[in-house]
């Protein structure tokens, strides 16, 4: 998952769970990816070492919650259509992501628990790819299910019902 979901994502439990829960409750569901031939090539493109670093970047989601997930040293690990991608400098940890075709990386979650569902859905669009170059946009968009756990979390904490981060990128081959 991308930690940045699970950063978001962890907020909405925490808030969600304010009134009271087990977080034993809480159930993820990760949406699955068809392989695709279109997919499994971009991924061959992909692998390797690359430095990432942000042209533009905007969030509707709270600052103190999310942070900007492509700048630094990168490795981009590949099987079949699933990409890996793995900060050695800045950025996050690691994000998952699974090529849907040729120039495209997806990846969506979601986390219920007391009936609130938030769901996290992240888009990697491959504008530009080279042997030593590429650029993409990079968007994640959130929100939750409106149940009535989640609407009293929201507003109780100051939340968003919903909220999206929008990355514009470019990276060089190591």
């Amino acid at each position: 998952m991308i930690l940045v979901f699970g950063k978001i994502l962890g907020v909405f439990l925490a808030l969600a769970c304010a009134s009271g829960c087990d977080s034993t409750e809480a159930r993820q569901k990760n949406e699955l990816y068809p392989f695709t031939e279109q997919g499994r090539d971009l991924a061959r493109q992909l692998e390797g070492l690359w430095d990432i670093h942000t042209i533009s970047y905007s969030t509707t989601c709270p600052e103190e919650q999310v942070i900007n997930p492509m700048n630094g040293n990168t490795r981009w690990d590949t099987e079949e259509h699933r990409i890996e991608i793995t900060w050695l400098t800045g950025g996050i940890q690691s994000m998952e992501f699974w090529a849907t075709s040729s120039d495209t990386l997806e990846v969506s979650r979601s986390l219920e628990i007391l009936d609130c569902r938030v769901t996290g859905k992240a888009l990697m669009k491959i504008t530009e790819l080279g042997s030593e170059a590429l650029s993409g946009e990079y968007r994640e968009d959130y929100h939750h299910n409106q149940s009535e756990v989640c609407e009293s979390a929201s507003e109780d904490f100051d939340f968003p019902d919903a909220c999206e981060v929008a990355v514009e990128w470019r990276g060089q081959r190591q």
